[in-house]
């Protein structure tokens, strides 16, 4: 799910790259996206971080568990800090 996050947002970068004039329909679907996106990913979060206590995985796979954890919410909050969750009329 992390990885739908990343790629929508990527393909809203690149789009406005390619023509800064879009009207703002045309980027409106990728920005609303971002609501279910980051709210199934930050639960696949703390899924796996409540997991990660039950589970036998070895330190290795245990520390990339709590990486992805990390780098999703900081993923969050940056998108949060560039107002992507502001709510559109």
């Amino acid at each position: 799910m992390r990885e739908a996050l990343l790629a929508n947002n990527a393909i809203l970068i690149v789009r406005m790259l390619v023509d800064n004039f879009r009207s703002f329909a045309e980027v409106k679907p990728h920005i609303l996206l971002n609501y279910p996106l980051a709210a199934i990913a930050a639960c696949l979060a703390v899924a796996l971080a409540v997991g990660r206590k039950k589970s036998t995985a070895s330190p290795g796979q245990r520390a990339f568990s709590l990486v992805t954890v990390l780098m999703l919410a900081a993923l969050i909050a940056l998108l949060y800090n560039w107002q992507f969750f502001v709510v559109l009329a």
